[in-house]
C-alpha cells in the first residue's frame, strides 16, 4: 500500500479502510490482523497477550474473541473493562491501535449459539482441566484429561461453563503507516453523534 492511495490521504477513507482490514482478518486465517495483542489491566499492571480475532461488527464497531472463563483476562475485564488492542501488518508496515470497553458474555445467547456450532475438537480446549495459568509440577498441554481421547459430544456439553465470548465496543482507533515517502498517522474518537478524526504527527 502506497501513501499516495486515497485511503491514507483522507481521514474518512482511512477509517473505512482500516475497518475493512479488520473484517477481512476474521475470514482470512493468514491475515496478520487475525492474531492481535489484547491488553488488560491486572493487579500488577498492564498485561498483554495474543488472541484470535473471531468477529468484527462494523455496524456497532465491536470486536469479539473467545476465551476460557477461568482465565486471568476475564477476571481483569470484570474488574476493569477498559482494554486495548494492537495490530501490526509487516507487509504494509501498518500499525493499528484500538481501545474501548469490554464485557464477557458467558451465559448469553451469543456464547450459547457459538458453542452449539463448535466442533468437539474445538470444545476440548474448554474441557475440565486445570484453569489456564495454573502452576504445575510437569509439562501440561491443556488436554491431559479424558478430553484428549474418547470424549463424547454429550460429555462436552458440560464444558460450556468454561467458555465465554469477550466483546469490546471500540471507542478509539489510531493507525500509523510507515513508508519511505513519508509516514502517516491519524486518530479517531467515538462521540455520541459520530466518529471524529484528527491527523497526528507520525
Amino acid at each position: 500500500m502506497k501513501p499516495e492511495n486515497s485511503a491514507w490521504t483522507t481521514l474518512d477513507e482511512s477509517f473505512t479502510y482500516v475497518w475493512g482490514l479488520l473484517g477481512r482478518a476474521t475470514a482470512d486465517r493468514k491475515h496478520p490482523f487475525r492474531t492481535p495483542g489484547l491488553a488488560t489491566l491486572g493487579t500488577e499492571g498492564p498485561r498483554v497477550r495474543t488472541v484470535v480475532l473471531r468477529e468484527v461488527d462494523r455496524r456497532n464497531y465491536s470486536m469479539y474473541v473467545h476465551t476460557d472463563t477461568r482465565s486471568d483476562k476475564v477476571k481483569e475485564i470484570q474488574a476493569n473493562p477498559h482494554i486495548s488492542w494492537l495490530f501490526w501488518d509487516p507487509r504494509e508496515k501498518l500499525q493499528v491501535r484500538l481501545s474501548g470497553k469490554a464485557q464477557c458474555l458467558t451465559d448469553h445467547r451469543l456464547s450459547h449459539s457459538i458453542w452449539e456450532k463448535a466442533s468437539l475438537n474445538y470444545r476440548k480446549s474448554y474441557s475440565p482441566q486445570l484453569p489456564p495459568g495454573t502452576e504445575t509440577e510437569s509439562l501440561q498441554t491443556g488436554v491431559e484429561t479424558y478430553a484428549r481421547e474418547g470424549a463424547t459430544w454429550e460429555e462436552s456439553e458440560s464444558w460450556q461453563d468454561n467458555f465465554t465470548v469477550i466483546v469490546c465496543e471500540v471507542e478509539q482507533v489510531e493507525w500509523l503507516l510507515l513508508h519511505p515517502a513519508g509516514h502517516r498517522r491519524a486518530k479517531f474518537n467515538k462521540t455520541e453523534e459520530a466518529w471524529e478524526g484528527r491527523w497526528l504527527v507520525p
